[in-house]
């Protein structure tokens, strides 16, 4: 698994999603507003999750 640090995230040549602790730590810093934050990992989770599926089908 790719580390994640604030420059990676921040680095629009990632192919990778940043960890969920590091993008609760950009909107935090950046809005300062909890339920602004539980949005934005809601989203990060609903992607995270659509990208495991994509890559794990189930069996046929």
């Amino acid at each position: 698994m790719p580390s994640s640090t604030m420059y990676d995230a921040l680095d629009v040549k990632q192919s990778h999603m940043p960890a969920l602790n590091v993008v609760r730590a950009i909107v935090t810093m950046c809005t300062g507003d909890a339920e602004q934050v539980e949005r934005w990992l809601d989203v990060w989770r609903a992607i995270n999750m659509a990208e495991y599926r994509r890559a794990n089908p189930p069996p046929q």
